[in-house]
């Protein structure tokens, strides 16, 4: 499976993977689904197909599809079964080994039109994804908000790709004058 920023969802043959096939029929056309978002991720897990999507107002609430997916000895177009409404700028999505529960990393992606809008970023864990028919599925939203600062998180055993002050210290030793990362923390 592979998703398509214009809203299609295509389905690969994979039988030769030296050679995948695109199969045009079992295609689908997203924007049926969340007119005018963009997919941003898919997944698949145990008969279901799940697909992150972006709406065309990023900083809205997104939507995770869930959808059967093609059954190799009896191919047919994946239909959809459930709509899911995530946070903002639903990115990444990951099921667990049982497929009884998706994450979904909200990135909460800000934008400037008419001021600042920058919802905050949070995961959600999409629970009760019962076999091949999910149709009371749950949403637990988890903020990030108050999980601490740098040293807390590192107390905590999370892993921080930079330190709180690297872009200054990069700012003050790189040897590339033009660049005011502090002027952009202000």
């Amino acid at each position: 499976y592979t998703v398509a920023e214009r809203g299609a969802l295509n389905v690969f043959d994979y039988s030769n993977s030296s050679a995948p096939i695109l199969a045009p029929e079992l295609a689908v056309d997203l924007s049926a689904f969340v007119p005018g978002g963009v997919p941003s991720d898919v997944e698949v897990c145990r008969g279901l197909l799940f697909v992150s999507v972006i709406p065309a107002d990023s900083v809205e609430d997104g939507t995770v599809l869930i959808l059967s997916a093609v059954k190799r000895a009896n191919p047919t177009r994946p239909e959809s079964l459930a709509n899911v409404t995530v946070g903002p700028s639903p990115d990444h999505i990951l099921p667990n080994a049982h497929c009884t529960v998706l994450a979904v990393a909200n990135e909460g992606d800000g934008s400037y039109e008419a001021g600042l809008r920058d919802p905050e970023g949070s995961v959600d864990l999409i629970s009760n994804l019962h076999g091949e028919s999910p149709t009371q599925v749950e949403v637990h939203r988890v903020s990030l908000r108050d999980l601490g600062d740098d040293e807390d998180l590192i107390k905590k055993g999370v892993h921080l790709p930079l330190p709180l002050n690297a872009m200054v210290y990069w700012q003050d030793f790189s040897g590339f004058g033009d660049v005011k990362f502090t002027e952009g923390r202000t």
